[in-house]
């Protein structure tokens, strides 16, 4: 499943030798951090044979000295708290967080001359299954969880990887990669993450508009067709391979945790699709004997959960969008 995805989907990226530095934290004056945890900045530095790369990372670290449950999130923000980290949450929740920008590493858009791109890709895009922006900024995520190797105050028996949208779809893909990442987070992720393919029928042709049938391969690989290796095209016009969908993303991350979320307005994520999809790769869990997705046969609405099973998921109101009430349905995820 892993190598179908990579070669029609994601993705390769050309083995290069890499080291991870940092400079020494800066602590961040702030009355959020609640008094168990301290926020702080450091800069990353990846180091390869075609260069350097620096960006940015918060730490919201705990500080009682015993070793807590951490989480890589992946922000569309350069600060913390942002409208998608609410550090007053976590920090009373006791888990620590490593936080960056998606676009200090690298652009989101067709330029791979920007940050990482240009040293993990000098020759940009060369073949059909050379990787896109999502498994460059799943790369970066990986080198944030070398970094917090580093330090004494995580628990590496509970370690998530979160994101939304796009970076939802990033995060299972960093979460496929890596298994050191024992909890894997998908917000809102839609087409090419969390949610199914096959059904997904996009706009209704008359109107023009969505109607809750979800994002296409068609629709995205137009507007985004830097995220993904150009083999996806390929995939555009019947909007589905007939070898694989993306129950094949979740399920390579069996037998470790999964938790999916939706918002009851997410047309375009498809929420159906999404909870299909938890329910499709369910089985992969239970080669290893263990409880995939406990399915409860409910469309998705506001309030519809599903937990229990190794696949988990919930259904929140509103739109497209990373809310504290997401945040406290992973941190519970991450401490069961």
């Amino acid at each position: 499943m892993k190598e179908i995805l990579l070669r029609e989907e994601y993705g390769f990226l050309p083995h290069i030798d890499y080291s991870v530095v940092s400079d020494e934290p800066t602590a961040i004056e702030s009355r959020l951090n609640c008094g168990k945890t301290e926020l702080s900045r450091v800069n990353l530095t990846v180091n390869t044979s075609n260069g350097s790369h620096t960006f940015l990372l918060h730490r919201l670290l705990c500080n009682d000295g015993e070793k807590h449950p951490l989480i890589v999130f992946m922000d569309f923000h350069r600060e913390a708290p942002s409208m998608y980290y609410p550090v007053e949450i976590v920090s009373e929740a006791k888990v620590n967080v490593l936080s960056f920008c998606y676009k200090d590493v690298t652009s989101d858009d067709g330029d791979f001359e920007t940050g990482l791109a240009k040293l993990l890709l000098p020759q940009g895009q060369t073949d059909g299954n050379t990787a896109g922006k999502i498994m460059i900024w799943a790369f970066a995520a990986r080198r944030v969880l070398d970094y917090a190797e580093t330090l004494p105050e995580i628990d590496f028996n509970r370690v998530g990887i979160l994101g939304h949208s796009r970076l939802g779809k990033t995060a299972l893909v960093a979460g496929m990669l890596d298994t050191r990442f024992t909890h894997v987070f998908s917000n809102n992720a839609g087409c090419a993450g969390d949610s199914l393919a096959h059904g997904s029928l996009g706009v209704t042709k008359k109107t023009g508009i969505r109607g809750g049938h979800g994002e296409t391969i068609s629709d995205i690989t137009r507007r985004f067709p830097f995220w993904f290796c150009k083999n996806y095209k390929k995939y555009a016009e019947k909007n589905f391979s007939d070898e694989f969908d993306q129950h094949f993303l979740l399920a390579s991350i069996a037998p470790r945790r999964v938790h999916i979320s939706s918002s009851e307005l997410d047309d375009w994520a498809d929420p159906l699709s999404q909870k299909l999809c938890c329910l499709a790769a369910s089985k992969e869990w239970e080669k290893y004997n263990q409880t995939g997705f406990i399915y409860n046969d409910v469309s998705p609405s506001a309030g519809d959960t599903a937990t229990g099973g190794a696949v988990s998921y919930h259904c929140r109101e509103g739109l497209h969008f990373l809310s504290y009430k997401d945040w406290i349905k992973y941190i519970e995820a991450l401490k069961s």
